[in-house]
């Protein structure tokens, strides 16, 4: 069976196609756009007609390549832009004129488990205790599993999209506008702070594009684990850099550029709150754990 996956989120738009056979299944193609929806909803708590209409096209388009490469299901997925867009059901309607399948956007907890099943699955941890973040555009997911069970799942409203467009204005970014986005980062940590730590688990992994990015920027590839001291040493490189010069970063793509120095002070807070001194990057996020879930994989 052939089934494919489409996550829209607050920073970009992924398409992920699958072949499965019982259980298993393998990733046969994957795609991604970026579209940048968080950054309307911040700015107008609305998303514009021209990210509607850009978001409508990569939809129907990326709908089509999934049917052509035999898809028999196609699910599709929105996550915090759409969530907080007060014209969100404009969208969500036209995605199903446009291309006949519906949108579903799940709460943040439900979010946050579906991000933690792909973690799980991704690490194997069927049978053992694994704490995952991930890093979106326009929210941070928190979920702690044991036993392939949800013992705890956190949203939080930090996003590198978001964080960005509300606190950084200079390039490079000014000392203050940092001092600003970081105190603005620990106090929303400190919501889950308590309940996360009075946890015990074997194992952590991140998600989501931020942090395969940090990982291949501090070991060269994205399998590289993430150590809390190199991440602040990191960020520190990265706050005195320029967009263009944090753009000749390795694999560092301009619109990657943009939000990775919010994103990475997002991880490095978690990591330091939460007593995390090292994870790994996860290959899978929520277009996996949709497909694992409401597939039965």
């Amino acid at each position: 069976m052939i089934a494919a996956s489409i996550d829209i989120g607050s920073n970009s738009l992924k398409l992920a196609i699958i072949r499965c056979d019982g259980n298993h299944f393998e990733i046969i193609l994957q795609r991604r756009e970026r579209l940048r929806l968080g950054a309307d909803v911040i700015k107008n708590g609305v998303i514009s007609p021209a990210s509607t209409t850009a978001t409508v096209s990569t939809v129907t388009s990326f709908v089509k390549e999934a049917q052509d490469n035999g898809a028999e299901s196609i699910l599709i997925v929105g996550t915090a832009a759409i969530r907080s867009a007060a014209n969100s059901s404009e969208l969500i309607s036209l995605i199903e004129k446009s291309c006949g399948y519906q949108l579903e956007v799940p709460s943040p907890s439900e979010e946050a488990r579906l991000i933690g099943i792909s973690a799980v699955r991704y690490f194997k941890a069927e049978n053992t205790s694994i704490l995952n973040i991930d890093i979106g555009g326009g929210s941070t997911e928190i979920a702690l599993f044991d036993g392939g069970k949800p013992v705890t799942l956190h949203s939080l409203p930090i996003g590198a999209v978001g964080l960005t467009t509300r606190f950084i204005h200079s390039d490079p970014p000014t000392s203050i506008e940092l001092s600003i986005l970081t105190a603005h980062v620990v106090e929303e940590i400190r919501l889950i702070e308590q309940v996360v730590n009075e946890q015990e688990w074997l194992l952590t992994s991140a998600t989501s594009g931020t942090c395969m990015h940090i990982s291949k920027l501090l070991g060269g590839s994205q399998t590289t684990a993430i150590e809390l001291e190199a991440l602040r040493s990191l960020n520190k490189r990265l706050s005195k850099l320029s967009l263009s010069e944090r753009s000749g970063l390795p694999g560092i793509s301009t619109h990657r550029a943009e939000v990775l120095l919010a994103g990475g002070i997002i991880l490095e807070t978690l990591m330091s709150q939460l007593k995390i001194k090292s994870l790994m990057p996860c290959g899978y996020s929520l277009k996996e754990g949709v497909l694992i879930d409401r597939l039965g994989l």
